[in-house]
């Protein structure tokens, strides 16, 4: 666990992810049920290259900066998504949360529920789980039972093979 003080992402990876962000504009879309991480890696991802996490991705996109979505997304919004940011030649990274420990997963969603963060309550979560379609082919994917800097070294790792 880190430190309350700790940085989410270490220098290093910060310096890594400038080069990349002066490259052409990126879209990351970041997926996943409730509990999962994607709020944090979103957060995680979009300071380190300097890019907007915002639910206007495509107009980020042609302004010429790279965009971070994260939501429980339905595969055609991903889809729409990924073809808007095609059009405008940017290339698209998809990242699919998970939480491998079911425990873990529901503590997390209840933390949040009884701290009154969240309206989510694990109920929702496993209804919404019957009805989900996770990414097919995701091009990372980040489950929450591991540390963030991990996840987040890999996505931006992903962003500088394709800017």
């Amino acid at each position: 666990m880190l430190a309350a003080d700790a940085p989410i992402v270490e220098p290093r990876m910060v310096d890594m992810v400038n080069g990349a962000q002066r490259g052409r504009p990126v879209l990351i879309l970041i997926s996943g049920l409730q509990g999962t991480g994607k709020t944090t890696l979103a957060a995680a991802v979009a300071a380190s290259l300097e890019a907007d996490q915002t639910m206007l991705a495509t107009e980020t996109l042609a302004e010429g900066r790279s965009a971070v979505v994260e939501s429980v997304m339905a595969r055609g919004l991903r889809r729409e998504w990924q073809s808007d940011a095609a059009a405008l030649g940017a290339p698209c990274i998809v990242v699919e949360c998970i939480c491998s420990d079911v425990a873990l997963h529901e503590r997390r969603v209840a933390e949040r529920y009884e701290s009154g963060s969240s309206a989510i309550t694990w109920q929702r979560v496993l209804d919404d789980a019957r009805t989900y379609q996770p990414t097919q082919d995701p091009d990372y994917v980040a489950d929450a039972v591991e540390p963030v800097e991990r996840h987040v070294d890999a996505v931006v790792t992903l962003v500088r093979r394709r800017s």
